[in-house]
């Protein structure tokens, strides 16, 4: 158990939230895994089993306005899970080893605004949020300062159309920037689209989507991995992609299970 605290008053019509806790994430079990795969004839990848959980300390500052929300907040993050690299073998050093280990603590600030207000059947929410963090690695070419701050805009639409159905069109773009031990290096932007509809008492639910709809998706990233390599990863959308789901509820009202689901998390990361 972790302490938690957390604090709400107003002033006048602005709601303040003042808020404490303790987060922790504990790494999959693939993630501790001790047997070596085969990635290409330069890299070969393993887990490591000493890794430890992620616990990360939030301190979040918020104020709410009718549909408006800004937020504020500080994170300090231990034992960080990040992808590093060695040598496999010493007489042979063109076979790298990719790994994983817990890095050193590091703290983040970031600030953000989302607006959701509802106008007639369209349900529109803006958020905002900047992020910089304070991680330093070592590189081939010495000790870089990962601190350049990072911006995300979302943009979401819910449309209640007619016969209930539900139509979501949604926008995200990504800034330049740092994040753990990577560097982003050219900005980023998708748009999506679904439709869905329930039928037979919601019992049957049909979903339509379109994932990046405008083949605009693209990943620029460098990961610093050791004081010996860097990683560049570009990746660049080839196409827009479409998904159709169907859900049905068996036995929906009438289950009589009582369990409280205390193993999933533990399934979860199996």
């Amino acid at each position: 158990m972790f302490p938690t605290f957390s604090l709400s008053f107003p002033i006048r019509r602005v709601n303040i939230q003042l808020a404490y806790r303790t987060d922790i994430a504990r790494p999959s079990y693939w993630n501790l895994r001790s047997n070596v795969l085969y990635a290409n004839k330069y890299t070969y990848e393993t887990g490591n089993p000493l890794l430890k959980p992620t616990l990360t300390q939030n301190v979040t500052l918020g104020a709410t306005y009718r549909w408006m929300q800004l937020t504020a907040g500080y994170n300090r993050i231990k034992n960080q899970v990040i992808n590093v690299t060695s040598l496999y073998d010493e007489e042979n050093p063109t076979i790298m080893l990719m790994s994983l280990a817990n890095a050193p603590a590091y703290d983040k600030v970031f600030a953000g605004l989302t607006l959701s207000p509802t106008i007639g059947l369209w349900h529109p929410q803006w958020r905002l949020q900047v992020t910089r963090q304070g991680y330093n690695v070592q590189t081939p070419q010495g000790l870089l300062e990962l601190h350049r701050p990072m911006g995300t805009f979302v943009w979401n639409n819910n449309f209640q159309l007619p016969w209930g159905v539900l139509l979501d069109a949604d926008f995200s773009y990504r800034t330049k920037g740092d994040m753990q031990n990577g560097r982003f290096l050219e900005p980023s932007w998708r748009a999506d689209l679904s439709l869905q509809k329930s039928f037979l008492d919601d019992n049957l639910n049909i979903r339509f989507d379109a994932l990046n709809m405008l083949d605009s998706y693209k990943r620029d990233f460098i990961m610093y991995v050791s004081d010996m390599q860097t990683m560049r990863m570009d990746e660049k959308s080839t196409h827009c992609s479409f998904k159709l789901t169907l859900r049905y509820k068996f036995n929906a009202t009438k289950s009589k299970y009582k369990g409280t689901g205390a193993g999933e998390s533990q399934k979860s990361r199996m």
